[in-house]
């Protein structure tokens, strides 16, 4: 059986391949450049599905280093999921406190200046969300937390006067959490939780199951039996 595709011409693909990205990446880096803001350039972006997979390989690898504060590496330092929680400063004492991380498929720019924070969330048509990376949320279609525009506005006004203080939706959930975690701290007193990530999830749940159902728990660990699930 004859090979459809021979070697050299999969090699001639490969080649062409990287010269086509080396390029993309040369042409942003070039104008990246040109703001005056120092550039890092990074193979992938933390939103990328190859860096995900990548993130727990990488976070078992380096995680006595991260332990001690010594934060990600330069060379996978932007391609993994939260970095900022383990790197804290450590970038921006680096490279700045305003800076572009460049790939051939796009940029970001990372700062961390509390003043352009503050200009950027106030100037919501200026600074618009990026579209690609939202994809994920929307298994219905565009929502209020992707949407854009005219869109937006339409998705805001459907969804807003629910969660208004004057629907009374935040004092349910504030009383709501403050009632289960006071069932708790007898536990926690007496000595260290458990296991702290299942108490916050019962928690959790217990609050979202009598703002959206109206169903209270009188424990937060309780499994209600007189419900019968639809699937």
């Amino acid at each position: 059986m004859q090979h459809l595709i021979s070697p050299g011409a999969l090699l001639l693909l490969a080649l062409t391949i990287c010269t086509v990205q080396s390029a993309k990446l040369w042409r942003n880096y070039a104008a990246a450049k040109q703001t005056g803001l120092p550039v890092v350039v990074t193979p992938l972006l933390e939103t990328q599905v190859l860096a995900q997979i990548a993130t727990p390989i990488l976070r078992a690898i380096y995680l006595n280093s991260l332990d001690q504060g010594g934060g990600w590496p330069r060379w996978c330092r932007f391609m993994i999921k939260d970095w900022s929680w383990e790197d804290k400063r450590l970038a921006h004492e680096e490279y700045g406190d305003v800076f572009y991380c460049r790939i051939h498929r796009g940029h970001d720019v990372l700062q961390c200046r509390c003043e352009n924070g503050w200009d950027m969330m106030n100037r919501r048509y200026g600074f618009t969300k990026p579209r690609d990376k939202y994809k994920l949320l929307e298994l219905y279609g565009p929502n209020v937390a992707t949407a854009e525009g005219a869109e937006h506005r339409f998705h805001l006004r459907i969804t807003a006067p629910p969660f208004s203080d004057a629907s009374g939706v935040n004092d349910l959930v504030w009383t709501e959490t403050m009632r289960p975690t006071g069932n708790f701290l007898p536990e926690w007193e007496q000595g260290s939780p458990g296991n702290l990530h299942e108490d916050v999830n019962a928690l959790t749940l217990a609050v979202i199951s009598l703002a959206a159902f109206g169903k209270k728990l009188d424990s937060v660990t309780e499994q209600t039996q007189d419900i019968r699930l639809a699937f």
